[in-house]
């Protein structure tokens, strides 16, 4: 008698344990509510929610590590991250998914984003340049060599100075035509 008082009090605590313990597909179903709320909100970004959602994203990749939606729920928690501002954060989890994720189809994104933030939010030209270098070196034929290439001849360049180039080339083009 004793032996199955303690038996099925085994079995209450590990179901209690494991009913206290949200569930993937729980978890799932958190990411979901929380992107239609941050995806419909029509002004500024809630960014009290979008840390939650970071959060939970990155939560499911600590407990799921094998799990493929892991490392899209960090690159996406990286485009969240980048977006409230929080840039060091989103560096931290783009770095993460390449170390952690090797073989995940956006690697090279999370690198060309990765040089992207440090030249345009973080003002960081040389940690942009070995980026984007390291980039072309890496992957010289994805789709996004061409902006990688341009970014590094126009680093440092001010915006201004850039448009008035480009007028000044189109201006040139434009009267080569009509000569």
């Amino acid at each position: 008698m004793r032996k199955l008082l303690y038996a099925t009090a085994i079995v209450m605590i590990v179901l209690a344990i494991n009913a206290c313990k949200p569930s993937k597909e729980k978890k799932i179903e958190e990411i979901k509510h929380l992107e239609i709320q941050l995806l419909s909100a029509t002004a500024r970004i809630d960014s009290t929610k979008a840390q939650q959602l970071i959060n939970l994203y990155i939560s499911y990749a600590d407990e799921n590590k094998t799990d493929s939606l892991s490392p899209v729920f960090l690159f996406k928690a990286a485009d969240v991250s980048m977006n409230i501002q929080k840039f060091e954060q989103s560096l931290g989890l783009l770095d993460r998914i390449r170390a952690d994720y090797p073989q995940f189809q956006k690697i090279p994104d999370c690198l060309f984003l990765k040089a992207f933030i440090y030249e345009n939010m973080v003002n960081d030209l040389k940690k942009a340049d070995e980026a984007y270098k390291e980039f072309l070196s890496k992957y010289p034929n994805h789709e996004l060599a061409v902006s990688a290439k341009a970014s590094i001849e126009n680093l440092g360049i001010p915006a201004e100075d850039l448009i008035r180039s480009f007028e000044e080339k189109n201006k040139a083009k434009k009267d080569s035509i009509k000569a």
